[in-house]
């Protein structure tokens, strides 16, 4: 009887493993799925980082609303660099204020759009920092300005 012991059963040896082409199966399909789903991820969160910059100058500009009432003029900053950390100061009036000053995606500036030596009118912007053709500004009177590299500006659109 112990040689009957050794004989396998033909179908408990075919269940024991998968085949070369089960696991191609499946490796193409999570090919197809990354293929689909990873650029889908990155347009996400690239959209987030846009609202955020877009929340950011809606910010600034109800802040500059309540310093112009009480100063008269509108407050600047230099432009063509990152000013977080002296609009969190001076605007907002706090170092840690809601412009995150290291690890954002963005520049913040406010330019003086009048031109006299104080700014009667201003325009805010936010420029991508890996890519300087894409920014967002905003100006005193609320109108909304969207320019992409490659495409004209957009205006009261975000």
């Amino acid at each position: 009887m112990a040689p009957s012991l050794l004989i396998l059963n033909p179908s408990v040896q075919k269940s024991r493993g998968f085949t070369l082409l089960e696991l191609m199966t499946v490796i193409v399909i999570i090919g197809i799925l990354s293929a689909i789903g990873i650029p889908a991820y990155n347009g996400y969160i690239a959209d987030a980082r846009d609202k955020e910059a877009q929340n950011t100058l809606q910010s600034i500009v109800m802040m500059q609303k309540g310093f112009y009432t009480e100063n008269f003029y509108y407050y600047t900053t230099s432009i063509g660099s990152d000013q977080s950390t002296l609009i969190n100061t001076n605007l907002f009036g706090s170092a840690a204020g809601p412009i995150i000053a290291t690890g954002n995606f963005y520049n913040f500036w406010i330019k003086n759009s009048s031109g006299g030596a104080t700014a009667s009118t201003f325009e805010a912007v936010a420029q991508m920092k890996n890519d300087t053709t894409k920014t967002f500004t905003i100006n005193e009177k609320l109108v909304k300005t969207k320019t992409r590299s490659g495409e004209s500006a957009i205006l009261s659109g975000w």
